[in-house]
């Protein structure tokens, strides 16, 4: 059965309805103000930032009434302080994760009340719904919480009980459900669980035992499913992983096995699924890959070898599928590509060249379509762009212009629409707003910034583009998942790619609807996080309907320049009455409808 599409009039009409609905509409506009959460010239320091449900943004501020304490900015809402410590000694805030659990969505994160010392909290955003989920380690001295990773319902996380160690936790939320899972260091050592990274229905990570030193590492939630993938480089000689980096089911990173030096591996997080994918530098050289970027299917990522230098890289997770894939500045010379990122069926980056500093770059998916995009800064020293984040059909970056110091650009693939968007601190031609931070939440745009008058400080700029962001997870068993084509976002008059994997032999719809206030469980679907992330009113349609399990769709957005700023939510569900589970649900895409720039 081929995937039957609603037509064209039928979803302008059903978006108009939204424009009716929501009336949200959004216009251009100069260089935002700052929250100004320290009032006057002193910095709030704003870190951590983290969107969460697609339309609220956590992250952690300090004032000189309150010290450091949780925030949250939400559309229409603007920033409010979640305090957790009275005084001005503030609670901190960090490590802020999404998760809908049996008991309600929340945002999971650590703090210190003073009494009980850096422990799990929770909260859904309000001050009465913020409270600790458990003192793991009673006493001022707190278990250090870090790594809050959401999984099935439930957060998987690092602390330190005071009797095993720094090690893998779980909690679904309450005291009673907040457990140790594994002790992989036994006794009072700790094996330091880093980098925790989800991988379908597993978290794979880093972490140090006696036997293999610091290796990679699985756990699907369960003291039994909690265990060793590899010990790449054998006995107490660790390797290290870095970079890991999820492209369709697998999960890349770098490691060294002790014999080739750092080199590209894979996993599918079985052991039989962990491999070398290639020695790209052969010997001890090592080709130290880094940067890595899921795009047009493929994983790309910089690497060096002694006859390139270090430059631009693609994997399909084979041997003979990892190449050398452009060679921007040709000889041993390096032009370093960093900071990759898809965005509107693009990859863009930074990268340097002869007779030009690092400069902005665009790929179209082949090497003769990877380009030099605009030298923004000419001469050696170069532009610098730096903290690359997908909107609309570009990305938001930080770049150094003459006359203009460090600011905020944006950048669409051409010349024409590379442009600096607003001058944050136009005090003098060498001073620079210095963005920083960058992330896109509920249609918007936030960054860090700083000027001489208001500090370091958080900034909002609206309808920076077509934005979309990925809620929660697929319910079990079959963990459909829905996801964007190389970073596509919801511009008006364009298409938007959609990739959807699913159970086999279930029929399967594409929703759209209006957002609910928060995500939803529903009591039709097995374990999973988020599974219902809008209502069926009358509002929501059916955009397909199909009885493959895998496929590829293109969402029609119409070109209705209204509906710049309304926001929808997309999700699959799947129904078989003879199956058990008889329903199954992807994870939701929260997308804000937009320009294909700023």
């Amino acid at each position: 059965m081929q995937p039957v599409l609603v037509s064209n009039r039928a979803l302008v009409a059903s978006l108009v309805v939204l424009v009716v609905v929501c009336s949200i509409v959004c216009t251009a506009q100069p260089c935002p103000i700052p929250h100004d959460i320290n009032a006057g010239s002193g910095h709030s320091w704003p870190t951590e930032m983290r969107c969460a449900f697609g339309d609220r943004l956590y992250f952690s501020a300090r004032s000189d009434t309150s010290g450091s304490e949780p925030h949250v900015w939400s559309p229409g809402g603007g920033v409010k302080v979640l305090e957790i410590r009275a005084g001005t000694a503030g609670g901190g805030g960090s490590h802020f994760e999404p998760c809908c659990t049996a008991n309600g969505a929340f945002v999971f994160f650590t703090a210190n009340d003073g009494v009980n010392g850096v422990e799990l909290w929770r909260t859904d955003g309000t001050a009465a719904g913020t409270v600790i989920v458990k003192d793991i380690r009673p006493g001022p001295l707190g278990s250090s919480v870090m790594g809050i990773t959401a999984l099935d319902g439930k957060v998987v996380f690092t602390a330190n009980d005071g009797t095993t160690g720094q090690e893998l936790w779980i909690s679904d939320g309450t005291a009673a459900g907040t457990v140790l899972i594994g002790d992989l260091n036994p006794g009072v050592g700790s094996s330091g669980p880093d980098k925790l990274t989800r991988l379908g229905g597993k978290i794979v990570f880093s972490a140090y035992s006696p036997t293999t030193h610091r290796e990679l590492f699985v756990t699907d939630g369960t003291p039994g499913g909690t265990k060793l993938l590899a010990d790449i480089n054998p006995g107490t000689t660790a390797s290290l992983p870095d970079w890991l980096t999820v492209c369709g089911n697998e999960l890349f990173f770098a490691a060294d096995d002790g014999t080739d030096g750092v080199e590209l591996w894979a996993t599918d997080g079985t052991i039989a699924g962990t491999r070398r994918v290639k020695d790209i530098d052969p010997g001890r050289n090592a080709s130290r890959p880094s940067h890595l970027c899921c795009a047009f299917g493929k994983m790309f990522f910089a690497a060096r070898d002694s006859a390139n230098g270090i430059e631009l890289w693609s994997s399909d997770g084979t041997a003979a599928g990892t190449q050398l894939f452009a060679n921007l500045y040709p000889s041993i010379s390096s032009s370093n590509p960093e900071y990759l990122t898809a965005s509107g069926g693009k990859l863009f980056f930074s990268a340097g060249y002869p007779n030009f500093g690092a400069e902005i770059w665009v790929c179209d998916g082949t090497p003769v379509g990877t380009t030099l995009v605009k030298d923004i800064y000419p001469g050696s020293a170069g532009s610098q762009p730096a903290d690359l984040v997908a909107a609309g059909a570009g990305v938001y970056f930080r770049a150094q212009a003459p006359g203009s110091g460090r600011e905020l650009w944006f950048c669409d693939g051409t010349p024409g629409g590379t442009r600096l968007v607003c001058d944050i601190d136009p005090s003098s031609p060498t001073a620079s707003g210095n963005p920083t931070d960058l992330i896109c939440c509920g249609g918007s745009l936030h960054f860090v910034a700083q000027t001489a008058t208001t500090g370091i400080e958080l900034y909002t700029l609206a309808a920076p583009g077509a934005t979309h962001a990925v809620i929660g997870e697929g319910s079990r068993p079959g963990r459909s998942t829905l996801r964007t084509r190389t970073g596509d976002n919801p511009v008006i008059g364009t298409a938007l790619g959609l990739d959807v994997t699913g159970p086999t032999n279930h029929t399967g719809a594409l929703v759209v609807g209006v957002p609910t206030p928060k995500p939803q469980k529903s009591p039709l679907l097995p374990l999973g996080g988020c599974d219902h992330v809008h209502f069926l009113t009358s509002l929501s349609f059916f955009a397909t309907i199909t009885a493959q399990s895998n496929f590829s769709f293109q969402l029609p957005v119409p070109n209705v320049p209204g509906i710049a700023g309304v926001a929808v939510n997309l999700q699959m569900w799947w129904v078989n009455g003879a199956a058990t589970p008889k329903f199954q649900a992807s994870n939701g895409i929260h997308c804000v409808l937009g320009r294909a720039g700023p």
